[in-house]
């Protein structure tokens, strides 16, 4: 049964009891990816520092963009972190794949062209193996984009997904 799984597409993250224990997971992702930074010399500016509630918004001429988790900058160099903490891959047709909302891709490469700074996501893998901290460039292709649809039932389980296999990203941790 899980092998039939796998194959077509029932693989999304086990939903957490509430939105504040999914929020804290999250947090603590970003505590252990902001730590890795500063420990490396940069500095950090965590924009969910001004409100718990709402995701962090840049404005500019544009109009209004989501931000991704943290400006980083230091040792000559700036740039945006998107942080991502999983608790499993996803497993589809014998690859292990991770992604992010497309909705979100795609404010982030809104971000990258306005700003001309990279944008990072940083995958923090908790526990299904392989485990540990893998990143990616926002503007580096990706695998696919899933549409979020479960397809032994046709009932969506998420949003559309942009992702990308284990050897697309770069391990740091």
């Amino acid at each position: 049964m899980q092998e039939a799984k796998e194959k077509i597409g029932m693989y999304m993250e086990p939903k957490q009891k509430s939105f504040e224990e999914k929020l804290a997971f999250g947090k603590e992702g970003e505590h252990e990816v902001g730590e890795y930074f500063m420990r490396r010399g940069y500095s950090l500016l965590p924009l969910y520092q001004f409100s718990e509630d709402l995701a962090p918004k840049i404005y500019n001429d544009g109009g209004v963009i989501i931000s991704p988790d943290i400006f980083v900058a230091g040792l000559k160099k700036a740039f945006w972190v998107e942080v991502k903490t999983k608790n499993r891959w996803i497993k589809y047709l014998g690859n292990l794949e991770t992604g992010l909302n497309e909705r979100h891709f795609n404010e982030y490469l809104r971000i990258n062209r306005k700003t001309e700074l990279p944008v990072y996501v940083v995958f923090n893998h908790k526990e299904d193996m392989p485990n540990g901290f893998y990143f990616v460039e926002i503007t580096t292709p990706f695998q696919r984009i899933w549409d979020g649809i479960n397809r032994a039932n046709g009932k969506r389980i998420s949003p559309p997904l942009v992702l990308w296999r284990i050897e697309m990203l770069t391990k740091i941790l």
